[in-house]
C-alpha cells in the first residue's frame, strides 16, 4: 500500500515529465498522462484487495461458499462498470471499472 501510494502521488505530480523522459515527448499527451494516473490509482486498490483477501481466505475456511457468491457479485459489478465506463470514458473506464471491482472485493473481504 505504501509503494502504491507513492506511485500514485508521483504520477499525479510528475506523470507528464516521466512519460517525456522515458518514452519521448510524443507520449506525454494528456490522454497518456490520464491513463498513467488511472493505472497508478488502480495499484492502490490492488494492494487493498490483496491484503484483505489474504486475511479473509486464511481465516475463513468454512465460509468459502459465501466468498464465492461475493466474487460472482463483484464480477457482475465489474462487467456492468466496464460497459458504462467504456461508453463514458473510453479506455480509462476499464481501469476505473477494475477499481470498482477491487473495492467491492476488498469490502466483502
Amino acid at each position: 500500500m505504501a509503494i502504491a501510494s507513492c506511485a500514485c502521488m508521483f504520477s499525479i505530480l510528475n506523470g507528464a515529465r516521466f512519460l517525456a523522459i522515458a518514452y519521448g515527448s510524443s507520449w506525454a499527451t494528456q490522454t497518456c498522462v490520464d491513463l498513467l494516473r488511472a493505472g497508478m490509482m488502480q495499484t492502490l486498490f490492488l494492494g487493498f484487495c490483496g491484503i484483505t483477501e489474504g486475511y479473509a481466505f486464511a481465516k475463513a475456511k468454512d465460509q468459502q461458499a459465501e466468498i464465492r457468491q461475493n466474487m460472482v457479485f463483484s464480477s457482475v459489478a465489474y462487467i456492468t462498470a466496464c460497459f458504462y465506463g467504456v461508453q463514458k470514458m473510453g479506455v480509462k473506464g476499464i481501469i476505473y471499472a477494475n477499481c470498482v471491482n477491487l473495492g467491492i472485493r476488498g469490502a466483502f473481504s
